[in-house]
């Protein structure tokens, strides 16, 4: 059950009743506090939504109901009425009401389209986050893939580099028994005969 806050019974007495006076207005509420508690309850269960934010920068968030051209303002989670007033646009009353019911239904076609456009974000984003994932889980594949490829083409790199010191030891094995063979006495001496000439 919602709670009645004691400033909603004075602007009950003061706004709905039209009782101006501080002290006529305070006698009102104490005599009468269960049966006003009743009526905006009342006003409460027969209202209907408006809006939940902030009105104003200085505000707390509140939710908005409307019964009529009363409008009730609530914590965000409706547990109590905080305040309430009246919807008055300066026009005539019957002027006000037309403008209250035209406005309220203006909410309420919004809000049944904000309704449908958010079922199907709610289910288009369902079925994106399920592709997302399987992207997801594709790309981590994709990556485990890069990586093994990459190690063989490292172990490819590894082998091309073992045949060639391979071919490198050869052919240094060659070139030594090469300078070996060359390297004789008499090929030194013409080399030295060569510097001199």
């Amino acid at each position: 059950m919602v709670n009645v806050s004691k400033h909603s019974k004075d602007k009950f007495a003061e706004r709905i009743k039209g009782i101006k006076d501080f002290t006529e207005r305070n006698l009102y509420v104490s005599q009468n506090s269960e049966q006003i508690e009743g009526w905006i309850r009342e006003m409460y269960d027969y209202s209907q939504f408006l809006w939940s934010g902030q009105l104003g920068a200085n505000s707390t968030s509140a939710t908005y109901r409307i019964k009529g051209d009363v409008v009730l303002l609530l914590d965000t989670k409706e547990t109590a009425i905080v305040t309430l007033f009246r919807a008055n646009f300066g026009f005539p009353q019957e002027t006000n009401l037309i403008v209250i019911r035209d406005l309220v239904a203006e909410i309420v076609e919004r809000n049944e389209e904000a309704e449908t456009e958010r079922v199907k974000w709610e289910s288009a984003k369902e079925v994106k986050q399920q592709e997302a994932d399987s992207l997801d889980s594709q790309i981590r594949n994709l990556q485990e893939q890069l990586s093994l490829l990459q190690s063989k083409k490292k172990i490819l790199s590894d082998d091309i580099e073992l045949a060639r010191c391979d071919y490198d030891l050869k052919r240094k094995e060659a070139e030594k028994y090469a300078i070996m063979l060359c390297n004789t006495v008499e090929f030194r001496n013409d080399l030295k005969n060569m510097k001199v000439a």
